[in-house]
């Protein structure tokens, strides 16, 4: 317990400037997208509210932003929803609130249908970038991105350009059950063991460590020191 607590000990520390000359400790890095890549809609709350038309500091509901403000976030983690309820019923409350019948799907493509700078988080790109000139292969394995916006959507954005493979498990098995894993290791073309993987999920996490992935919470809460976590783990510099 106390090596799978090391594993995936929180990416929200605050870390020392990493020498990017250095060889690097993986071959790959394997993301989650959604809160490690892209925005949360959480983090898009006033600028969503002024555009439905709704009182300023009406959405509260955080989720693991300030999980203490929004109890259907903590029953995700405490696994008595899934991530996909928690977002039906959310759009379920935007509905009333506006007087529109909203989906999941349409709140989600109202936070992220804007310019692409305001939803890519820049340290994602930043340090991919650096990961992908030092040879590290960099993937994307998500369990949301086509349910959530459609598969179309990415077409759209640079950003998936600067990855070497995409997976999405959409309409599969989801992490974290192994096959997850399993296939996205596959599209980037590297093992397990060479992998360094990072998710904001506690039990996505948990899922790739028992795979023999060496795994990375990142905390949303503080989003760039997270991301200079993952730089230094992937250079080993820590």
């Amino acid at each position: 317990m106390a090596a799978l607590k090391a594993v995936i000990a929180s990416a929200g520390k605050q870390s020392n400037p990493v020498n990017t000359s250095a060889m690097p400790h993986y071959a790959g890095l394997l993301l989650d997208f959604g809160g490690v890549c892209l925005r949360l809609p959480m983090e898009l709350h006033r600028t969503v509210e002024r555009e439905l038309g709704l009182p300023a500091q009406s959405l509260t509901w955080m989720g693991p932003v300030a999980p203490e403000t929004d109890p259907l976030w903590r029953a995700i983690w405490a696994g008595e929803l899934t991530e996909r309820e928690y977002w039906d019923r959310r759009a379920a409350e935007l509905s009333r609130a506006t007087g529109h019948t909203l989906s999941a799907r349409d709140y989600m493509r109202l936070c992220v249908n804007r310019a692409e700078t305001q939803v890519i988080r820049a340290e994602a790109v930043t340090v991919i970038r650096r990961a992908r000139a030092a040879g590290v292969k960099v993937g994307i394995l998500t369990n949301d991105l086509a349910a959530f916006v459609g598969s179309e959507w990415k077409d759209q954005l640079s950003f998936f350009r600067e990855v070497d493979a995409f997976t999405d498990v959409s309409f599969g098995t989801m992490k974290p059950q192994p096959e997850a894993y399993a296939l996205g290791l596959k599209n980037l073309g590297t093992s397990a063991a060479a992998t360094l993987f990072v998710d904001d999920q506690p039990r996505n996490v948990e899922g790739a460590a028992r795979v023999g992935l060496a795994a990375i919470r990142f905390d949303v809460r503080q989003p760039a020191s997270a991301w200079a976590m993952v730089e230094s783990r992937l250079f080993d510099t820590q």
